[in-house]
């Protein structure tokens, strides 16, 4: 695969005159010079980019040797948390002109995990225990595959980087001394509230597991999660768009108005959205084989989020 990234050329008085393009292969990772064109030129192809990569640029002024700042971190790939840059660009028609896809990058994630702390509920060591007679959690020193207690809602994303892997979980266990050890999880599937520990727990110790649960996929993301990323990353952009600029300009006997509302707007749109993830109206609830699943029986009464309860 390629990666192609975009940006803004500042509007400063250092007239840069080139653009540096960097490399690593983590986010806190070293950055190696990966190429340098001139500031006309505002995308870059790194045909041999892929998931792994991560960028960042710096613009340059050949004749006095001025440097800017480096650019936020930007992964390579498609998605930034639970949408893509494209997609925000298609719901909110903002250009590069008006925001770079650095920036909206950023924005991307910032909404994640705004979004995030609204739909998911955190529960905090939750001992296992047998739940049904297909998942037994069974600790007798063979077995390594576990369930949570809340395995017919979705596992959601805990750490906030729009996906949802076996680092959204902990594991603890705690032997017959009370002596505390965190465990490797191997892997998880978000969406039956399973997960598999590297090694299998010794009989005797008893098991505690810390995750966050939603009502629809984040593992997946469901288009509810999808559009909600999208409104409020939109919103988020138009504020960082419109903040300092007049409503209005006056040309002579012209006078125009700016919109200023956008901002607001996809904001609203988002809430309505959150609403509807948080609804018991959704697909969420219905059980097994079509049984209903009373989350009122839970002490988080109709929503994971206390607003909406």
């Amino acid at each position: 695969m390629s990666n192609t990234i975009r940006w803004r050329v500042p509007v400063n008085d250092c007239s840069y005159d080139y653009t540096y393009i960097y490399r690593a292969t983590s986010q806190s990772g070293t950055y190696s010079d990966l190429a340098n064109q001139s500031i006309d030129d505002n995308t870059y192809c790194d045909a041999t980019g892929g998931l792994t990569n991560w960028y960042k640029i710096r613009f340059y002024n050949s004749l006095t040797f001025v440097w800017s700042d480096y650019s936020v971190p930007m992964q390579g790939g498609t998605y930034a948390g639970y949408s893509t840059v494209t997609e925000v660009r298609e719901i909110s028609n903002l250009t590069v002109d008006d925001i770079s896809d650095a920036d909206l990058y950023r924005l991307i994630q910032k909404a994640t995990a705004y979004l995030n702390a609204e739909i998911n509920a955190r529960i905090l060591r939750e001992k296992i225990v047998q739940i049904d007679d297909t998942r037994t959690n069974k600790i007798d020193g063979t077995n390594a595959t576990f369930y949570v207690r809340k395995w017919y809602q979705h596992m959601g994303d805990m750490n906030n980087d729009g996906k949802v892997t076996a680092t959204d979980i902990t594991v603890y266990q705690v032997d017959s001394a009370n002596v505390e050890t965190q465990l490797t999880v191997s892997s998880i599937s978000p969406d039956e509230g399973k997960f598999v520990l590297a090694t299998a727990p010794s009989p005797g110790v008893r098991l505690f597991v810390t995750y966050e649960w939603c009502y629809v996929s984040e593992y997946q993301p469901h288009a509810l999660v999808k559009l909600a990323c999208e409104y409020l990353a939109t919103a988020f952009a138009f504020e960082k768009v419109e903040r300092g600029l007049s409503p209005q300009q006056v040309y002579g006997n012209v006078r125009i108005y700016r919109d200023m509302a956008a901002g607001s707007e996809n904001h609203k749109r988002y809430r309505e959205v959150v609403l509807q993830i948080n609804s018991e109206m959704l697909e969420s609830n219905v059980g097994v084989n079509g049984a209903d699943i009373n989350r009122n029986a839970t002490n988080y009464g109709n929503s994971p989020n206390p607003l909406y309860r």
